[in-house]
C-alpha cells in the first residue's frame, strides 16, 4: 500500500512506515503527478523471481522426476505415471481455487500475506518428500506444487506496487533474467556440489525461503 501526501510543489509524494529509505525509481505521469518506488521493493521483487526459479528446476524438473522413477521410488513405469498425475491434480486444484482466493485477497487489499503463505506452502512439503514413504512423497509433492503455483498468482499481481507503467516492462524484464539466472545457480549447485536427489529436496527449497525473504521484509 502506497499512501500520498501532498508537498508545496503540487507533486503527490508517497509516504512510507519506514525512515529513511530512498525513492530511486521514478516516474512522472499525467497532470504533473510524480510517483517513486523505492529500489529496494524492485530489488526484492525480482529476487523473489530469481528464488522461485530455483525451486522450480530443483524440485519440478530434477528431483521429483528422478525420485519416483527410481528402484527406491516406484520405477520408471509407476513413475512416471504418478508424477503426471500429481502434476495434474496441483495444477487442477490451483486453478480451481484460484479465482476464489485471488477474490478474497483484492477485497482485503492485501497480497503479501497470501504469497507468504503459498511460499511457506511450497518449501516446507518439498523439504520432507524423500523422508517420508514414496505415496505421501507424493501427496506432498502435490501441496507444494500447488503453493508453489499459488504463489506465482500473487507475485505476478504485486507488480503494480514494485513499479511504474513507464519502467513495468523492465522490472518484468529484470525478474525474468534473474529467473533464468536461478535455473543457472541451481543446476551448478547440483552438478559442482555433487548433490544428490534427495539432498536436492532440501537445498533447493531452503534457498527459495532465504531468497524469498526480502519481499516480506522490504
Amino acid at each position: 500500500l502506497i499512501l500520498f501526501t501532498d508537498r508545496s510543489d503540487g507533486v503527490l509524494a508517497p509516504r512510507y512506515r519506514h525512515r529513511g529509505r530512498k525513492n530511486m525509481a521514478t516516474r512522472n505521469a499525467a497532470r504533473g503527478v510524480k510517483i517513486t518506488v523505492p529500489a529496494t521493493w524492485i530489488a526484492s521483487w525480482t529476487l523473489y523471481d530469481l528464488a522461485n526459479t530455483i525451486w522450480s528446476y530443483g524440485i519440478f524438473s530434477f528431483a521429483i522426476g528422478l525420485y519416483l522413477t527410481s528402484d527406491q521410488g516406484l520405477g520408471e513405469s509407476q513413475g512416471n505415471l504418478w508424477l503426471q498425475i500429481a502434476i495434474a491434480l496441483s495444477v487442477g486444484v490451483n486453478a480451481l481455487i484460484s479465482p476464489a482466493i485471488g477474490a478474497i485477497s483484492d477485497r482485503a487489499g492485501r497480497r503479501l500475506p497470501y504469497l507468504l503463505f503459498f511460499t511457506i506452502l511450497a518449501i516446507v512439503p518439498a523439504i520432507f518428500i524423500p523422508s517420508v514413504p514414496v505415496g505421501v512423497g507424493v501427496l506432498l509433492f502435490v501441496i507444494a506444487n500447488f503453493g508453489y503455483q499459488s504463489a506465482l498468482v500473487y507475485y505476478d499481481a504485486t507488480i503494480r506496487i514494485v513499479s511504474t507503467p513507464e519502467n513495468r516492462g523492465w522490472v518484468s524484464g529484470l525478474g525474468n533474467g534473474l529467473g533464468y539466472l536461478g535455473t543457472v545457480l541451481i543446476g551448478v549447485i547440483i552438478l559442482f556440489g555433487g548433490l544428490s536427489v534427495e539432498q536436492v529436496f532440501v537445498v533447493a527449497p531452503l534457498l527459495f525461503g532465504i531468497l524469498a525473504l526480502p519481499i516480506f521484509i522490504f
